[in-house]
């Protein structure tokens, strides 16, 4: 048998699977202390550190480690993201 009379349609389709659903998030934690702390409050100036915590780092600390912060839990939201993982993108 053969295929010579086939035609074949301009529109390509691709078919994908759809992994379950994920949650990534960011949390900045900004600090400011003072400079001086015995300086008056009026010529008091501020040294502001952020730090980002999320889930592949849960743990982060100052430059000179006079703080540390951990994320301590999941931190999983109330409502869970609707799963596709029994269908097709197409």
């Amino acid at each position: 048998e053969s295929a010579h009379s086939l035609g074949f349609d301009d529109l390509w389709y691709s078919v994908m699977e759809v992994d379950p659903p994920q949650v990534f998030y960011d949390i900045d934690v900004s600090l400011a202390r003072p400079d001086d702390p015995a300086a008056s409050w009026q010529k008091v100036s501020y040294n502001e550190e952020t730090l980002r915590l999320n889930h592949q780092q849960p743990l982060a600390a100052t430059a000179d480690r006079a703080l540390e912060v951990q994320l301590v839990g999941d931190l999983a939201s109330a409502t869970a993201p609707y799963s596709f993982e029994s269908k097709y993108l197409v």
